[in-house]
């Protein structure tokens, strides 16, 4: 611990109180503490209080404090609004309800009242509108940048950057090093598996001209990523999709082409700091290739394989978050990998063969669609699979909707019981 750090009441009992409930102790706690002693220091204070906590669980969700969107802010309901909705069965109540919030919010208004139920009830739903050969209702959607182009556990920095860090397994330094990145870095990530986590870091990697430079450091675990990276860059791959002079696992890419091999090989320099997790000198490194000033690459890859967009809409509810945990089990068409999207406005499933090649992504908002569009275009061949899956998508949207950080067969860290009330008039979501 700092020893020039110190913590006032409240923080020290909040501290503790948060660690209580996520059953942390030992070296999480400690990582936890000094984390959010850095911050406190970052800003220029010896003394750590709440809002420090409150600042270090805003970063790890995404680089810092994040509004809450107008589609998540609760709504009044006028009785007689409430009555009349409440006389549906509970499969149409909810999406008669999701409609009328929506057109509540896009008029302006923040109360429901009976007239806007009857007129949402005289519309045609979006579904009704395609059968009868209209239009549903454009929907303004936010643009997103194209970039990144898969999910993975990262922070995005500098759009005009050159330089990647990649922590390996290190998800503490992933964390730590993200506000202290100079300008210059695009994005800090980390990457657990040898195989789908590398072909991952690739494909971001060279579906940005910008990136030249990949500093590698943090815990090379057993799966040898790092070491992987580097036979990569060197060596190339076989015929059979594996890494030539790896010695890792099963260090085999599939889903990469010729082509997104061979732009990751000739236009970018590594830089083996493994091991390294010192911040000072990582980012000294960085400072270092960041001004080196390289032109963006001639070219660029990315995945070409069916994506299904789907419509936003809302589930029928949002149940299904307790009881069986599960974990990943495969299935007789194949795995998925399930994330949100990079920018935190959508849900993504990658769905890729036993022989390791990514063959479908299916892209929405919704748990229910997502599972609708798996089973209609026959991604799930086994029972116990297709409750996996749709646990895991029912997770992801509790995540979406309510601004969590969701990574695949983890649990959610829901926002602490008593401080809802204060987290929504902060507009920042608060769970560590």
């Amino acid at each position: 611990m700092n020893q020039e750090i110190a913590w006032d009441a409240e923080a020290e009992q909040e501290l503790a109180r948060r660690l209580r409930l996520m059953g942390w102790e030992g070296e999480q706690a400690l990582m936890l503490r000094r984390r959010v002693e850095a911050i406190a220091q970052e800003g220029g204070s010896r003394i750590v209080t709440v809002a420090d906590l409150d600042e270090a669980r805003a970063r790890s969700m995404g680089g810092g404090p994040r509004e809450m969107s107008a589609a998540n802010r609760a709504l009044e309901w006028d009785p007689a609004a409430r009555r009349d909705l409440e006389k549906e069965t509970i499969y149409l109540r909810e999406r008669l309800r999701h409609r009328v919030e929506e057109f509540t919010r896009e008029s302006g208004k923040t109360r429901v009242t009976l007239d806007l139920v009857t007129q949402v009830r005289r519309m045609p739903s979006p579904m009704a509108a395609m059968r009868m050969g209209q239009a549903a209702p454009a929907v303004e959607q936010t643009p997103v940048p194209p970039w990144p182009v898969t999910f993975g556990a990262y922070y995005l920095k500098d759009p005009e950057g050159s330089v990647a860090i990649c922590t390996l397994a290190s998800e503490t330094l992933m964390d730590e090093l993200s506000p202290l990145t100079p300008p210059g870095v695009a994005i800090v990530g980390r990457v657990y598996t040898e195989n789908y986590g590398v072909e991952k870091v690739v494909t971001n990697i060279v579906a940005n001209p910008r990136l030249r430079t990949l500093i590698l450091c943090g815990t090379e675990s057993r799966h040898r990523v790092g070491q992987t990276l580097i036979a990569l860059h060197a060596n190339g791959r076989d015929d059979q999709g594996k890494v030539i002079g790896s010695e890792s696992p099963q260090p085999i890419v599939r889903s990469l082409s010729e082509e997104a091999v061979s732009i990751y090989r000739e236009k970018l320099t590594i830089v083996d700091l493994r091991d390294q997790e010192t911040k000072e000198t990582i980012l000294a490194e960085a400072r270092e290739a960041a001004s080196t000033g390289l032109d963006p690459w001639h070219s660029q890859w990315e995945p070409s394989v069916p994506i299904v967009r789907l419509e936003s809409e809302a589930s029928g509810g949002m149940a299904g978050m307790g009881g069986m945990a599960g974990r990943f089990t495969p299935d007789s068409t194949g795995l998925f990998l399930i994330g949100l999207g990079p920018w935190g406005k959508t849900i993504e499933m990658e769905h890729y063969t036993h022989e390791g090649r990514l063959d479908y992504r299916i892209v929405g908002a919704s748990a229910e669609a997502l599972c609708r569009a798996l089973l209609e275009n026959g991604l799930v061949g086994d029972y116990s699979h297709a409750l996996y899956v749709g646990r895991e998508a029912q997770k992801a949207e509790v995540a979406l909707r309510c601004g969590l950080e969701y990574e695949q067969d983890r649990q959610l860290n829901l926002p602490l019981p008593g401080r809802a009330d204060q987290d929504r008039d902060s507009g920042m979501p608060r769970s560590m």
